[in-house]
């Protein structure tokens, strides 16, 4: 996907969207998908009216050690405080509600702070991320003024919403973080985030989608099988390295699996996966909508990748389904 901008001459500003960093902004506390929507499409109506324009940037991958140390220490807590703060594939639903509205999403390959920060430069855009390292990228001779981070925006009772920039005085990197140079423009994709490890390391590395990992498993480990026939149907032929966190009752304490998963053909249960989930007995009448929408969430994720979903939004089909 390409990274150079071409702008409208009549807009007043370009911002490049830390989207994940507002999910408080943006997702519904009961993950209600019609509610989240109107939440992003106001923020979008606001921005438009002020003539201004977003282009939005979506995590895609862990790349570096320290990130995916975190990462993973983040899923070890869900799985043994039985937490899960938003809903399972989050990341592709927001991008598609921005989508929807006919914004530009990229999903980072890369480091996303990296990707934001030198899109931001070379395109002369402003950044709207609460990330305080965005103030760790400089150019020559260590100029760092070469953007401005906006930590928030907010609404007034005059309905009008307003970008806010911190302090001058504070607008420095979190303690630790050294400088860094601008580098050059980074590639993204507008493609499903979870394929992006697949495609590129032949890796499938997911974490915890329900809150009850604990108790009754990790899907990502219990739908391995239509998870390999959607492999096959993406027509990927080097095996995936699955790395998936379970609970391990004899320690008490989260392990994570290392298994081979080779791409195997199975129309029959890709071309039915309501059916599937109904076989594999994972949801009851009993259980609660989160938990419902979860488990939903992981095989349409999946599915939504194939040319049987015909091009629809992931947020479209579980909209249909969840009904």
């Amino acid at each position: 996907m390409t990274t150079t901008l071409n702008k409208n001459p009549q807009l007043n500003e370009y911002i490049c969207v830390d989207a994940l960093n507002f999910t408080h902004k943006f997702m519904d506390k009961k993950w209600n998908l019609n509610k989240s929507f109107k939440k992003v499409k106001r923020f979008v109506n606001f921005v438009h009216k002020d003539n201004k324009e977003l282009i939005v940037f979506i995590d895609g991958s862990a790349e570096t050690d320290e990130t995916l140390n975190k990462w993973k220490s983040r899923r070890v807590n869900e799985i043994m405080c039985n937490k899960k703060g938003v809903p399972h594939a989050w990341a592709t639903l927001l991008g598609d509600m921005f989508k929807k509205c006919n914004i530009e999403v990229h999903y980072s390959v890369n480091d996303c702070d990296d990707t934001i920060a030198y899109y931001a430069y070379h395109n002369k855009c402003n950044i709207l991320s609460a990330d305080r390292d965005f103030y760790r990228y400089y150019i020559d001779d260590n100029n760092h003024n070469i953007y401005k981070t906006y930590h928030e925006f907010v609404y007034d009772d005059r309905n009008k919403m307003k970008f806010n920039e911190r302090p001058v005085e504070k607008r420095y990197p979190k303690e630790g973080i050294l400088s860094k140079k601008v580098g050059p423009l980074l590639e993204t994709t507008d493609r499903n985030p979870f394929l992006i490890n697949v495609l590129k390391n032949n890796k499938y590395l997911r974490g915890v989608p329900t809150n009850d990992v604990k108790g009754r498993g990790n899907p990502h480990i219990l739908f391995e099988d239509f998870r390999s026939a959607i492999y096959y149907n993406l027509e990927i032929t080097n095996p995936i390295a699955e790395i998936l966190p379970y609970y391990d009752k004899e320690t008490n304490s989260v392990k994570w699996t290392h298994k081979i998963v080779v791409p195997t053909e199975n129309n029959e249960i890709i071309n039915s996966p309501e059916q599937y989930i109904k076989n594999s007995k994972e949801l009851n009448e009993n259980d609660h909508y989160k938990y419902k929408f979860c488990i939903k969430a992981v095989i349409y994720e999946l599915w939504q990748c194939t040319n049987l979903a015909e091009e629809k939004l992931l947020f479209d089909i579980l909209k249909e389904k969840l009904n």
